[in-house]
């Protein structure tokens, strides 16, 4: 079970840099439209988290 907890922190951190430069990218472009940035940031972050659990489990084996 450890290994479960050690793999999770790599993803928070991984998940959390993509959340921050995203705000940064959107707000830009949107221009000041929180709620579509808001719900873009959130697709572009799940897509990344979820691409970064398959290449760590793949790292891992």
């Amino acid at each position: 079970m450890s290994n479960q907890n050690l793999s999770l922190t790599p993803l928070l951190i991984a998940f959390l840099l993509v959340y921050a430069v995203a705000v940064m990218i959107c707000g830009v472009l949107v221009d000041g439209t929180i709620a579509l940035a808001f719900v873009a940031v959130a697709v572009m972050a799940v897509l990344a988290t979820l691409i970064g659990v398959e290449l760590f489990r793949k790292l891992e084996d």
